[in-house]
Parts: C-alpha cells; sequence; structure tokens
C-alpha cells in the first residue's frame, strides 16, 4: 500500500489524515444544498426570472365567513381573506365533509379584495364540516379552523289535512263563545 501511495505523491500520514476527515466531503455539500436559494418566481414577462430566498412560510388566512343561506338548504358564499407576502398565493379552496366523511372540494376565485365562491346547496339531514385551505407560489399550505354546519332536520312535520280541521274548528267554537257572551253582556247591561 505504501508503494500505491507513493506513486501518487501521497504521504502515508497524509493519507491517514485524509481518511479521518472524509466524512466531512458529503456534510459540506450537503449544507450547501440546503443553504442555496431554491425559490424561482416568475413575473409576467417570461424572459424575467428573479431568485429569491426560499419561502417556508404559509399563507395567512385571516378570516373566513359562510353565508346564512346555508342554514335554509339553499346555494350559500364562502369568502376567505387570504395573503401571502413572500411568493403570493396560489389557490384558496373550501373543503366541506360530511358524516361519512364524503369530500367536496370548491376552489375560491379572487375578486379583488378577498377570495370567494357561491357553493350549491348541501343536502339537508346531515351534518358538515367545512374548512379553508390555502396554498402559496412556494407550495406551503395552511388550513383553517373548522366551522360545523348542522342541516339535520329535527322537526317532525305535521300534515296539513290533520291540522287543518283542527285549527277551523277550534276558531269557529272559540268565535261562537265570543258571540254567545257579548250577546249575553249586551242583554245585561242596555246601554
Amino acid at each position: 500500500m505504501r508503494q500505491h501511495l507513493r506513486i501518487l505523491g501521497i504521504d502515508v500520514a497524509e493519507y491517514k489524515i485524509m481518511m479521518k476527515l472524509s466524512w466531512l466531503i458529503p456534510l459540506i455539500a450537503c449544507m450547501l444544498m440546503i443553504s442555496w436559494p431554491t425559490a424561482i418566481i416568475q413575473l409576467s414577462d417570461s424572459t424575467r426570472h428573479h431568485i429569491l430566498a426560499q419561502d417556508t412560510t404559509w399563507p395567512i388566512i385571516s378570516y373566513w365567513n359562510i353565508s346564512p343561506s346555508v342554514y335554509r338548504g339553499e346555494p350559500f358564499e364562502v369568502s376567505a381573506y387570504v395573503w401571502d407576502a413572500d411568493s403570493g398565493v396560489d389557490n384558496v379552496t373550501v373543503h366541506i365533509l360530511n358524516s361519512t366523511h364524503f369530500e367536496w372540494v370548491y376552489e375560491l376565485n379572487y375578486n379583488g379584495s378577498h377570495y370567494v365562491a357561491t357553493i350549491p346547496a348541501l343536502p339537508i339531514g346531515d351534518v358538515y364540516r367545512l374548512h379553508i385551505k390555502a396554498f402559496d407560489k412556494a407550495g406551503n399550505s395552511v388550513t383553517s379552523y373548522i366551522k360545523t354546519v348542522n342541516l339535520l332536520d329535527t322537526r317532525t312535520p305535521i300534515p296539513e289535512d290533520i291540522t287543518l280541521p283542527v285549527v277551523v274548528g277550534s276558531s269557529l267554537v272559540f268565535m261562537a263563545i265570543v258571540i254567545v257572551l257579548a250577546v249575553a253582556y249586551s242583554r245585561r247591561h242596555p246601554s
């Protein structure tokens, strides 16, 4: 082995030192790869690119809401205020899960001030969990808190063919009693 090292012009002591420090080379390579800027954002001019520091922060959902019409079993509006200062917001979606974990996903569109979508009516008779999910252009994402919409119809409908005769009949009886009492009063206290 000494002969091979001498042919390469390396002393045995130098070789031993190189072998002890050989683990540093992959470590230094990994550190260089991690610290290299990776987020590239393309501007409207397709020929220009800007290299920025890596975007590791997620978008911010500052507020989101659903319109009250959801509780009437009608189409409803979902709106969200979402922003990302580093790479910008890529997309915003609302996720709706029912009690059997079936999921509907709708994309919200930016209208100049916030993100909004009109969602078709949810079927009556279930409980739904809604949340917003937002991605920025660097791939970071955030999920909002959950809002629950209870569309279980716990009221028992009363058929009109049963209630109509009862209501009309009792109203007629009450009216007859009032007339009889009014006539009796007017006979006792003539004006």
